[in-house]
């Protein structure tokens, strides 16, 4: 479908979708099946793609023929947003805003957005086993068994986790 789109003020024919790599593990197929991108395949009007290269922090000429930039851990500064003219999204998959300089979005008149949805059943399930591997002492079982040094096994069995009270405090609200 070639329908212009209105965005803001502007009639434009393609909103161009900019992708960071950091999306991509290093053999470059999408990591995180099922976060959505296949809707922007279906949207008129839009094209994606993933940005050329990975970077820590993305500089003005990736982001310049974009009009929105979707991110994942990929920094956005005050210098990464000069010149993008078009640019009217940033979109961060993910919580928190250290990696993305807010308020020079704000002077740009650039919509910042994270997702809080999609991290919490990742993190929640990662306190979960980090809970379990201390409970059960598994860094040091592991380390007695590269050392081949299974006699001092019983001198670390661990608490276990019957009769205990679990709970994750701190990280938000997925605690």
């Amino acid at each position: 479908d070639s329908t212009p789109l209105l965005i803001g003020t502007h009639m434009i024919a393609t909103f161009r979708v900019g992708v960071t790599r950091d999306l991509l593990p290093h053999h470059d197929t999408l990591g995180l099946a099922g976060i959505g991108l296949d809707v922007l395949d279906q949207a008129p009007g839009v094209a994606w793609e993933f940005l050329p290269e990975r970077v820590d922090t993305l500089r003005p000429d990736q982001v310049a023929p974009y009009d929105a930039l979707f991110v994942l851990g990929c920094g956005v500064t005050a210098e990464t947003l000069r010149g993008a003219k078009d640019l009217s999204i940033v979109a961060r998959f993910g919580v928190g805003y250290d990696r993305v300089d807010v308020d020079a979005c704000t002077r740009g008149a650039i919509l910042l957005t994270i997702t809080p949805d999609g991290v919490r059943r990742p993190v929640a399930s990662s306190a979960l086993a980090f809970i379990l591997a201390l409970a059960h002492k598994l860094a040091v079982k592991d380390r007695l068994a590269r050392e081949v040094n299974w006699a001092d096994r019983a001198d670390h069995m661990g608490t276990g986790l019957t009769g205990r009270t679990l709970g994750i405090i701190g990280p938000g609200n997925i605690g």
